[in-house]
């Protein structure tokens, strides 16, 4: 049965290795077909797109036809090179971000004219390596100081994501209690400094 399947969509078997060999057509008109590998495509309930050992993508399987599935994360490199498809590319369409990213525009677009969309975009393309809730907390903050860049985003961002040193501690290591460092000689800098003068 899963043979079966997998036969029906497309996606063949490749006896070599363990991946397999899949293509989705791109129109009925020119039956175009574009490959891609998908490795463990058992996997219940979902598949896995590689390209050279590298995990393009990963979503929930579906066997129906003629659907549709986006994620407007993986679109974002595209708008940034056509940035007036913004308001009309189709997987945005229903991509509900929280109200700030919008203030955010609002403001970009308001101070830099149509540099401001593209300030935008690489805002948006901050998604590529966090979630909506850390950009939303993080253009926020960026709105409530005044600072409207895609850098100023980004070091907030950085900023919330470092972890705080940990002190070392010699409470469980007893031989290193032992240790003694001497003071540094500052008679040899005074050295240096007068010899320089």
């Amino acid at each position: 049965m899963r043979r079966e399947r997998a036969v029906g969509c497309g996606i063949r078997p490749n006896p070599d290795t363990r991946q397999y060999e899949g293509f989705v057509r791109t129109s009925e008109r020119d039956a175009k077909k574009v490959s891609l590998f998908c490795r463990a495509p058992n996997v219940r309930g979902r598949s896995r797109s590689l390209y050279k050992d590298l995990k393009i993508a990963e979503h929930t399987r579906d066997w129906g036809r003629e659907r549709v599935h986006f994620d407007p994360r993986h679109y974002l490199a595209l708008l940034e090179r056509k940035p007036g498809a913004l308001d009309f590319a189709r997987p945005l369409e229903h991509w509900h971000l929280p109200a700030c990213f919008d203030t955010l525009r609002r403001r970009l677009e308001a101070e830099l004219d149509h540099q401001g969309t593209r300030e935008y975009i690489k805002v948006l393309r901050l998604l590529e390596k966090t979630t909506i809730p850390q950009l939303a907390d993080a253009i926020e903050q960026c709105l409530a100081i005044n600072a409207l860049s895609v850098d100023a985003v980004r070091v907030i961002l950085e900023a919330r994501r470092e972890q705080p040193v940990g002190l070392f501690s010699l409470d469980d290591r007893p031989h290193l209690k032992l240790v003694r460092v001497q003071p540094p000689d500052l008679g040899a800098y005074r050295a240096l400094a007068g010899g320089a003068s």
